[in-house]
């Protein structure tokens, strides 16, 4: 009965947050519901049923255009036969199918064109991803049942919904894989558990439709083969290895079976690459691969910039519940290898910060690797002595969840995927409002938030020498052009004077007429104190972070001063933009505090 009501409450707050707080479908651009990677996972559906042209894709263009879901169409690359090749595989359109064919059915009669992106749409593939989510809560519910106790039961999903990233990535970035994958995974485990209770044959296509699917939806979850394969197995002994292998052997035939219900589903994806391209086999990430024998493990769960245990850490309970998990336990084979070679494979993805809320790629496994957690939740309650240090600690990782969600979306947008420092972390995390010059540690580690005094000017730019090192149509904005073509500008440097200022600020003017969205794209605005020619201090920041489409703006960087550094530097870099900025009126001064008086 309470995990009953815990699930129901637990639904209730994911209704509220997809719904309620921050409905996709009513956002617009890259924050709709077909925003970003999403919008690459359900191209498949338009292209092939609305628009008949999975291969060309020369209504893509169009389609951007209109709904803006990513600055340019980049969900793929054109092969050597004149095919376009989609960048995902065709596991999510998959199962978007029957709330798109909805969807389809409807626009027209609501008002609205079926061209397959438009509202209706967007509000079908958010609905089903909330009823994806719900379902699988659902069966989580009933498979720990199996295992646990109701009221752990009851725990585990309030600590889930309310202190994990599956709140984000269920109620309001539902439409992306993790939360579909979540509840793959759950069906799998309970197939495996049932097969091994009565070995019939329903239950062996089932985990080889389910373990195809999870592998159609990303190819990396073939590792989901281990649940199967190790569910039950409580150790690694001789004896438990033969036991394992003569119950293959003697289910042979099931076994081949479910081998050929997953390559059947999994061919899906061929299938489409030798339409698409010519070829069997492609690896359409392009330069995107993995470091195996360098796995980035520290920063996949630490790093500011998306760390998994940082951004998630009731998480952590996952590693402090292993001890209590192998004593008391079951099914621990599966579990713990499955977690070990999971965190392994996520970690080795070169671009392991990707996307959002840290360790967005862990969710689909949490119906595995939340048994330790279980476990230890089931240890406490029989020792009560550490119910005190754990449950502050709950409530503060619940806190933490929470704030991440509301910010990430809503309120003062405190976290930013792309800016998250260090600096930058500490001064904002929990809070509900910061001053707007804490912005600048997204990129700088550290400003000057005191009163200034006795500012002394030290450097400012000529701008007609401006304009002769970097000739421009006199009808063009007044400055130096920083662009594609012209990556950086000239190194400017100057001398500081010998007094006791302690600071250095260096303005610029800024003048775009596009705004670039893509941080590592944006324009770095750096400063460097120099000491016998080596860097003792340095400071940069993004400009565009700063700039709206026609923006002008003048934006100052301010820089500690070690003495007896005597010399300062200015760089300007483009290293990737398209759109071109203008900068003129650079000027420097020295100050200090005036509490230093």
């Amino acid at each position: 009965m309470k995990s009953l009501i815990a699930w129901f409450v637990c639904a209730a707050i994911i209704l509220f947050a997809g719904l309620g707080f921050y409905p996709r479908f009513n956002q617009t651009h890259s924050e709709s519901t077909f925003g970003w990677d999403v919008g690459g996972y359900y191209w498949y559906l338009p292209a092939s049923f609305i628009y008949h042209d999975l291969k060309g894709e020369h209504f893509a263009d169009s389609i951007i255009a209109q709904y803006q879901f990513t600055p340019t169409f980049n969900y793929g690359f054109p092969s050597e036969n004149g095919g376009y090749v989609l960048t995902y595989s065709s596991g999510m359109a998959v199962l978007y199918t029957p709330f798109f064919a909805i969807a389809h059915l409807l626009a027209v009669p609501m008002g609205f064109p079926d061209d397959g992106f438009s509202q209706p749409y967007q509000i079908a593939i958010t609905i089903g991803s909330l009823l994806v989510c719900l379902l699988g809560l659902w069966y989580y519910r009933k498979l720990l049942r199996y295992y646990y106790s109701d009221t752990v039961c009851a725990l585990m999903l309030l600590l889930l919904v309310l202190g994990s990233n599956y709140l984000n990535y269920t109620a309001i970035d539902g439409a992306l894989t993790h939360n579909w994958l979540f509840t793959i995974y759950v069906f799998i485990i309970l197939a495996s558990r049932n097969f091994y209770l009565r070995f019939e044959t329903k239950y062996a296509v089932a985990i080889g439709l389910l373990c195809g699917l999870a592998v159609l939806v990303r190819p990396s979850e073939i590792i989901a083969v281990l649940i199967p394969l190790l569910w039950g197995l409580e150790g690694l002994s001789w004896h438990s290895i033969r036991t394992r292998f003569q119950l293959y052997y003697k289910q042979v035939s099931k076994l081949i079976l479910a081998i050929m219900c997953l390559a059947m589903v999994g061919s899906i994806q061929l299938f489409y690459w030798k339409y698409v391209s010519g070829h069997w086999l492609v690896y359409s990430y392009a330069e995107k691969g993995f470091s195996w024998l360098r796995p980035h493990l520290h920063e996949y769960l630490f790093s500011y910039r998306s760390g998994w245990l940082t951004y998630t850490p009731m998480m952590m309970l996952c590693f402090a519940g292993i001890i209590p998990f192998i004593k008391h336990g079951k099914n621990k084979v599966g579990v713990l290898l499955f977690f070990a070679l999971n965190l392994y494979i996520v970690s080795a993805w070169d671009i392991w910060w990707y996307g959002g809320t840290g360790g967005r790629a862990m969710i689909q496994s949490y119906p595995i690797i939340l048994f330790p957690v279980a476990s230890l939740i089931e240890f406490m309650l029989r020792k009560k002595v550490w119910l005190y240090p754990a449950v502050p600690f709950i409530f503060l990782a619940t806190y933490a969840n929470i704030w991440f969600s509301i910010q990430a979306h809503g309120g003062a947008k405190l976290y930013d995927p792309d800016g998250m420092s260090k600096a930058y972390f500490w001064q904002v995390v929990g809070r509900w409002h910061v001053s707007p010059e804490i912005e600048r540690l997204k990129d700088a580690t550290e400003i000057f938030s005191g009163s200034a005094a006795h500012y002394q000017l030290v450097y400012q730019s000529d701008p007609d020498s401006n304009r002769r090192q970097n000739p421009m149509p006199e009808n063009e904005r007044p400055g130096m052009l920083l662009n594609a073509a012209n990556p950086r500008l000239k190194e400017i440097t100057f001398s500081l004077p010998d007094n006791d200022a302690g600071w250095l600020r260096v303005q610029a003017r800024f003048q775009i007429a596009q705004k670039e969205w893509t941080a590592w794209k944006m324009t770095q605005f750096i400063v460097q104190i120099k000491h016998q020619g080596n860097v003792v201090n340095e400071q940069m920041l993004r400009v565009q972070r700063y700039l709206s489409d026609g923006g002008d703006s003048n934006i100052h960087i301010d820089i500690r001063i070690p003495r007896p550094a005597k010399t300062a530097s200015i760089h300007f870099w483009n290293p990737g933009s398209d759109a071109p900025i203008w900068i003129s009126s650079i000027k420097a001064w020295t100050f200090r505090e005036a509490t230093d008086e």
